[in-house]
């Protein structure tokens, strides 16, 4: 946060994107920054729908009227899923290029904010965190179960670790759907593929047929690991 690049933070939708976000916004209030030279703002929140070009253009003299801030004041800016905003790359670059007393920090999804994008219009201005969800240490870790890789196969926890290893499999490893019950996992992760496929691919790559290109999708989800032809 010390260095006056943007940091971008890209990552498939409900990985923890904005959580992380929130963290860094508390580290910043552990250090005493006043909440008043924090702003964040989720762009995909539907009572943003749709967002007019010129409208986050007035947000940091908005912002800094509210508060009363003078044009001197550093401000800290986090902006959720930046790719909502037309034209989010030149409104960031001159942001950057202009007000250098404004820590920008924002976050996309891989389909709608891919890396070649953020290279390519904010060359050597933007530092780039990459974020996945839980791999399977991380799994156990929030299960509170830890072991010994060097003795496993003769733990007595061997049991265990092999039954949290299939359910890792089977419903997979996003941070939200392992809090929530068995019975409610399918509809959850239902509704992530839906988002992932519909509102960053279909409207990113503008996919004619969505119903065609979900059920090849889908096809391939089955398919993991047996051979495809092409």
């Amino acid at each position: 946060m010390d260095l006056p690049h943007i940091n971008d933070i890209i990552g498939v939708r409900r990985c923890g994107k904005t959580y992380f976000m929130y963290q860094m916004i508390s580290d910043l209030l552990i250090q005493g920054v006043p909440k008043s030279y924090i702003l964040y703002l989720n762009l995909d929140d539907d009572r943003l729908q749709p967002i007019q070009g010129d409208e986050l253009s007035q947000l940091v003299d908005t912002f800094r009227e509210l508060y009363a801030l003078s044009d001197n004041q550093k401000l800290y800016f986090f902006l959720d899923e930046i790719q909502n905003f037309p034209s989010w790359e030149k409104w960031l670059k001159g942001i950057y290029d202009k007000r250098k007393n404004i820590k920008l920090v924002i976050s996309g999804s891989n389909a709608s904010l891919l890396s070649e994008d953020i290279s390519s219009h904010l060359t050597g201005r933007h530092l780039t965190t990459r974020m996945f969800p839980f791999s399977f240490f991380e799994f156990l870790k929030y299960k509170n179960i830890s072991f010994d890789l060097k003795t496993i196969a003769y733990s007595d926890k061997k049991i265990e670790i092999i039954r949290m290893f299939n359910e890792y499999l089977e419903h997979g490893e996003f941070p939200e759907v392992i809090i929530y019950p068995t019975a409610d996992r399918v509809e959850l992760l239902q509704s992530y593929f839906d988002d992932i496929i519909y509102r960053d691919i279909v409207s990113r790559c503008g996919v004619r047929n969505p119903a065609i290109f979900k059920n090849l999708a889908l096809f391939c989800v089955s398919n993991v690991a047996k051979p495809h032809t092409s």
